[in-house]
């Protein structure tokens, strides 16, 4: 499997983790009206933010890019701020936080 860095974007936020995060609530909210189920589709024990095919993107598009392209065509500001997208302090975690609370699961446990 080939992996790559993706980009950075340096000033599009600033670079802290509360920030970061925010833009990982945002953007799940934004993927709960666009691809419903989606956390149910993305393996958080594999998530890797810094594979194109291994980040949320791109477990449910099949790639990074791919999944931009998708999203661009429903929100065309997507690339303003894709910092929840790419590898960052704090942004593994909070998607991780997100899919199980999605999932109903608490520490990684079955609530539901």
């Amino acid at each position: 499997m080939l992996k790559y860095r993706l980009p950075t974007i340096p000033g599009f936020m600033p670079e802290t983790p509360t920030t970061n995060e925010r833009a990982v609530v945002e953007k799940a909210a934004m993927l709960d009206e666009v691809y419903p189920g989606w956390a149910h589709k993305v393996n958080p024990r594999k998530l890797d933010m810094e594979c194109g095919n291994r980040c949320v993107l791109g477990q449910l598009y099949g790639d990074f890019a791919d999944g931009m392209f998708v999203l661009s065509s429903t929100y065309g500001d997507i690339y303003k701020n894709p910092v929840a997208f790419l590898e960052r302090p704090g942004v593994r975690k909070q998607w991780v936080n997100e899919i199980k609370t999605r999932r109903g699961e608490k520490n990684g446990v079955n609530t539901g």
